[in-house]
């Protein structure tokens, strides 16, 4: 099936090809997974993206992709890690993992980091428009079985019963500071009562009651919990 794209993202403010990728779905439209080249030049001059070739198969994908990437080194400017094509699935060995993941690890634990981090991504979504492309992105898609399993253990493996704790005695302690209990309570008042919220909150509650096996199951539930009650009385 040819569900595959060749992309080009461009200076918001000149028009240059900083970048070529090639995806399928929304990835053109995601920040995630970049390097930090490419958000050195986004943060500072914005980017556009252009779908230069599209309805292709991963191989012929992947061959433009190559071709674009050599064209535009040429040009200079272009911040892609590698050459392109099925050869960058060599680039990201294990080694090249262990090296990312310490690099990764000593650049959070530095002073300030997360702080820095989190403005920068606060200055990308205030952008107009930025909203609607993080959120057109994700719509319609749906993750394949494979991809569901390879999260769902991934989430395992790092979720230990330490990580959990440590996650657990974090949110204890915000939620003990009355600011950000305020901050939070009206935060929430805020979003339920927007019309589009409660109209969302409302189709998905009715498309969950058109399923037998649900209806069954909350029935169940429930009636457990009367029993339950009606003993300790």
């Amino acid at each position: 099936m040819n569900k595959f794209y060749v992309y080009v993202h461009r200076v918001k403010t000149t028009g240059k090809v900083f970048y070529v990728g090639k995806g399928k779905e929304g990835r053109n439209l995601k920040i995630w997974g970049r390097n930090p080249y490419w958000h050195a030049v986004n943060n500072k001059y914005g980017a556009v993206t252009e779908i230069v070739h599209k309805d292709l198969s991963e191989k012929a994908a992947f061959d433009i992709e190559v071709q674009l990437i050599a064209r535009y080194k040429l040009l200079g400017g272009l911040v892609n890690g590698t050459d392109g094509g099925e050869g960058t699935a060599g680039y990201w060995t294990s080694e090249a993992r262990e090296k990312t993941s310490l690099q990764q690890r000593f650049r959070w634990s530095r002073r300030g980091e997360r702080a820095k981090q989190s403005e920068i991504m606060k200055g990308v979504h205030k952008r107009p428009g930025q909203r609607e492309i993080s959120s057109n992105a994700q719509k319609g898609h749906v993750p394949s079985e494979e991809s569901k399993r390879k999260a769902s253990a991934s989430c395992k493996k790092a979720w230990t019963k330490e990580v959990r704790q440590r996650s657990s005695n974090s949110h204890k302690k915000l939620w003990t500071d009355p600011d950000f209990r305020l901050k939070k309570i009206a935060e929430r008042k805020n979003i339920g009562s927007r019309p589009e919220f409660k109209a969302k909150i409302s189709m998905i509650s009715k498309a969950r009651w058109q399923d037998p096996e649900y209806r069954a199951k909350w029935m169940a539930t429930r009636l457990e919990n009367i029993k339950r009650k009606s003993k300790s009385i």
